[in-house]
């Protein structure tokens, strides 16, 4: 294994680490904000403000925030459980993702959060198994 890959893969997850935190920082903040609606799509019910926020905040604020955490706990822990933990999840985004494309068809929004998942989710796998080389 070359060390160039092997740089380019941890480089790669800790921008995606630094992704994941930012939005789930997003989503625990200003959930609600036009970003970061436009961005996925959801817009909480006007009705129940609350009851769509809290899903927003818990859901993805949560989860998302989690995935970044659980990222820099693998290289700070030498301990591929946790990004096995976060290509499962992953793994299952996009399983949602193509579920969605078959039922309720395609959109070109959807696009590239289906993309950035299929190539992150090798590159985990990939660290995983190399953690400690």
């Amino acid at each position: 294994m070359s060390t160039w890959t092997t740089r380019a893969i941890k480089v790669y997850l800790y921008l995606i680490a630094a992704l994941f935190l930012t939005l789930g920082a997003m989503a625990f903040i200003a959930p609600s904000g036009e970003m970061f609606v436009m961005k996925f799509g959801v817009i909480p019910d006007p009705t129940h403000p609350a009851h769509g926020l809290t899903s927003l905040r818990g859901l993805f604020g949560g989860v998302i925030f989690s995935f970044g955490i659980m990222i820099i706990l693998g290289y700070k822990t030498l301990n591929r459980t946790w990004f096995d933990a976060v290509t499962l999840s992953m793994g299952l985004l996009v399983v949602g993702r193509i579920t969605t494309l078959l039922v309720d068809g395609f959109d070109p929004l959807s696009l590239p959060g289906f993309i950035g998942d299929v190539v992150t989710i090798p590159a985990f796998l990939y660290a995983a198994q190399h953690l400690k080389d």
